[in-house]
């Protein structure tokens, strides 16, 4: 194996085990074994055949398992176990993950959020560091900017 090839694999396991840990610590994901699946609270036991809408859907949209602009029904695997969201990706949920990573993160500055203007506006520092920011017209969009203000 190259180690072009081995550097891929480690930084896609390493982005699986982040959504796996932004799903268990900050919407309470746990890992199930009848179902051999990360699960939200109130996922239906495996023995329970088809169950009804709510019973599958309401705890992923309680808990973080449908990203913005899905349904529902993409939220699920071809064997019926729930999807862990890029949650990087969900603008409701940036602000979570930011002081998720503030809280774990040893050296992390601080990181506010403004709303000066019509736009919203992240403010990240890394320890001493210079601010860095980003402006959005929702909160979460300000993070995804690629150019500073």
């Amino acid at each position: 194996m190259t180690d072009a090839v081995a550097e891929g694999l480690a930084r896609q396991r390493a982005h699986r085990q982040l959504l796996i840990d932004l799903a268990r610590e900050l919407f309470g994901w746990q890992y199930r074994e009848d179902w051999q699946a990360w699960c939200p609270p109130g996922w239906p036991a495996i023995e329970v055949i088809n169950p009804p809408y709510e019973a599958w859907a309401t705890p992923l949209e309680q808990h973080g398992g449908v990203p913005p602009g899905h349904t529902v029904f993409g939220s699920r695997d071809e064997r019926g176990r729930p999807r862990i969201p890029e949650y990087v990706h969900d603008l409701d949920a940036t602000e979570l993950i930011w002081r998720w990573i503030e809280r774990r993160c040893p050296g992390f500055g601080h990181l506010r959020f403004e709303r000066p203007s019509r736009r919203w506006r992240c403010v990240i520092a890394w320890g001493m560091a210079q601010d860095v920011a980003g402006t959005g017209d929702k909160p979460g969009q300000d993070i995804l900017a690629s150019s500073g203000d």
